[in-house]
């Protein structure tokens, strides 16, 4: 399995202010916002998995660009990242780089989801 490099930890997981920025602060966009974004990943994840093992180009390049873009409006600044370099390595058919980020991504995605929580619900 891949691990977070020291690059990909230069990233925030969750930037507020992005989210702040495309709401205007609306709070209950941003919890619409969040909602959306993390069906829309769980929803593309497996699709994406699914791609890279088959080695589909179309389709790996299309859900990992699909959970970057999700990302990167949301602020979800380390899944963008990830997600973004996959997207690079299924353009350039190096399927099993892709792969090997793949728990990565998962992994991240699930600490991205506790940190939007807890921007929502803050204690």
């Amino acid at each position: 399995m891949a691990e977070l490099s020291e690059e990909r930890k230069k990233e925030p997981l969750f930037d507020p202010s992005r989210l702040t920025e495309v709401s205007d602060g609306d709070k209950d966009f941003e919890a619409d916002l969040i909602e959306i974004y993390r069906e829309t990943c769980e929803q593309k994840l497996p699709l994406l998995e699914e791609a890279l093992k088959s080695k589909d180009k179309d389709n790996s390049v299309l859900f990992s660009h699909d959970i970057k873009g999700s990302s990167a409006n949301l602020g979800a600044e380390r899944v963008r990242k990830i997600s973004g370099d996959m997207e690079m390595n299924c353009r350039n058919e190096d399927y099993d780089k892709a792969l090997e980020d793949f728990p990565l991504l998962n992994e991240q995605l699930q600490a991205t989801y506790k940190v939007l929580e807890d921007f929502l619900n803050p204690s």
